[in-house]
């Protein structure tokens, strides 16, 4: 009976703690994805993992992206690849948080300008971003994201 108990009570106090872990590896998996859609050029993935009001800035942006019933994620994304295609893309440092229903995830990048890139005189380059992702019926989707270069001390 206290085996019983105790077994009860470990699963009750853990269960959190195993839901918030597999809501963070749930995140990771579908950023992963997102990530490997855009390094594909997979619009179909990428778009089918963008929430469809999505909002943010892109790395040479300088106005908001709003995505919209009149402006998609199917308009946005083309441009996203042939910005990104210039670049071999690299992570170095990931962080994924979950609370509730939203997840946020911090990346810092190189982006490593490929050998058509650069003979338009594209450089390599250093990023930091931010992806908040929410939970829709059961999936994660892209809700924000920003992309800046990460400020160098030259």
């Amino acid at each position: 009976m206290t085996t019983r108990l105790l077994v009860l009570v470990l699963a009750v106090a853990t269960a959190p703690i195993l839901s918030a872990q597999s809501a963070q590896d749930a995140v990771k998996a579908t950023h992963e994805t997102l990530v490997a859609a855009v390094k594909s050029g997979n619009l179909t993935l990428v778009q089918s993992l963008i929430h469809p009001q999505a909002v943010g800035f892109y790395r040479a942006s300088v106005r908001l992206v709003e995505l919209s019933a009149n402006y998609r994620a199917a308009d946005a994304i083309p441009d996203v690849l042939a910005d990104l295609g210039q670049f071999v893309i690299v992570p170095h440092e990931t962080s994924y948080r979950v609370i509730g229903g939203t997840a946020v995830v911090s990346m810092a990048t190189s982006m490593q300008a490929n050998a058509e890139a650069k003979k338009d005189r594209v450089k390599d380059r250093s990023t930091r971003s931010t992806y908040v992702y929410v939970a829709v019926d059961g999936n994660w989707k892209l809700l924000s994201w920003h992309t800046s270069d990460t400020p160098l001390v030259k």
